[in-house]
C-alpha cells in the first residue's frame, strides 16, 4: 500500500499531467492554425515537446519498476527492471510473462493478463531505453512536433523509434499514444494487486471480487472493483 498510494501514485500523477499539457498546447495550436495558400507560413510548436515526452517515459518505466515490487512481494520473486516484465535480462534469464505461464499455467487469467504487457507497455519501455541509450540496442527514440502536410493541413506531433535506419516503431501520434499508455498504467497497476486478491481473500467463495459496470461508476472517483457475496454466501444458501 506504501508504493501505491506513495511514489506510484505520483508518477501516474505525473504522466497524466504531461499529457494533459501536450494536449491543452496541440489543441491550442490546432485552433489557431489558418492555412495559407501559396505563402510562407509560421508552423505552430509544442514547448518543451521533447522534453516533456522524454521525462512521461521515464516515469511510466519507473512505475512499471515500482510495479514489479509488488508482483516480487505478492509471488516471493526479486525482479528488478521494468523490461523484465517482458524480456529477460542478464540477471532474469525468465520475464515475468514466462514466469507466469510455467508457474500458473497458458490459460490462466494472470498468465493471459500478463500476456498482454508486451503490445501494450512493451513499447514505452523501449522508447525509454533509447532514450537512455540512443543508437543502442534499443535505437533511437525520434519526435517530430508539428508539421504542414501536402495538403497544406496541420499534422499532429509524432514519435517513432529506430534502429539501424530502420523503423521499428510508429511514427504514431504522441498525444494518443500518451492518453494510451496512462490508461495501460492504470489497468495494469490495479489489476496486478486485484487478480492476486481474487485468490487470496480470507474467505474465499464467501466474498469474491465483482466488476462495477462501467456506465454505473461514478466519474469523480471510478471504483471497478468491490466485495460482493460469493456462491458460498450464508446469506445467498438461505436465499435459496
Amino acid at each position: 500500500m506504501t508504493l501505491y498510494a506513495g511514489s506510484m501514485l505520483k508518477r501516474i500523477l505525473r504522466c497524466w499531467e504531461i499529457e494533459q499539457g501536450i494536449r491543452a498546447n496541440i489543441e491550442k495550436a490546432k485552433a489557431s492554425f489558418k492555412p495559407a495558400a501559396g505563402a510562407a507560413q509560421e508552423i505552430s510548436h509544442v514547448p518543451r515537446l521533447k522534453e516533456d515526452c522524454e521525462n512521461f517515459l521515464y516515469e511510466f518505466k519507473n512505475f512499471l519498476r515500482e510495479l514489479l515490487d509488488v508482483f516480487n512481494l505478492l509471488y516471493a520473486t526479486d525482479y528488478d527492471e521494468a523490461s523484465e516484465w517482458i524480456w529477460k535480462s542478464r540477471n532474469h534469464p525468465q520475464p515475468v510473462i514466462d514466469y507466469a505461464a510455467e508457474k500458473f499455467g497458458a490459460d490462466n487469467l494472470k498468465t493471459r493478463f500478463l500476456q498482454q504487457m508486451k503490445a501494450c507497455n512493451g513499447p514505452f519501455i523501449t522508447m525509454r531505453n533509447a532514450v537512455e541509450h540512443p543508437g543502442g540496442h534499443s535505437g533511437t527514440l525520434v519526435i517530430s512536433d508539428f508539421t504542414i502536410g501536402a495538403d497544406g493541413k496541420l499534422n499532429e506531433p509524432v514519435w517513432s523509434r529506430v534502429k539501424d535506419d530502420k523503423v521499428e516503431y510508429g511514427p504514431t501520434p504522441i498525444l494518443a499514444d500518451l492518453g494510451r499508455a496512462v490508461h495501460n498504467l492504470f489497468v495494469t497497476g490495479e489489476d496486478t494487486f486485484v487478480m492476486w486478491a481474487m485468490e487470496n481473500l480470507l474467505l474465499p467463495g464467501v466474498v469474491i471480487l465483482g466488476v462495477v459496470p462501467e456506465a454505473d461508476r461514478n466519474p469523480g472517483c471510478p471504483i471497478k472493483y468491490r466485495l460482493v457475496e460469493g456462491p458460498l454466501s450464508p446469506n445467498r444458501s438461505a436465499g435459496g
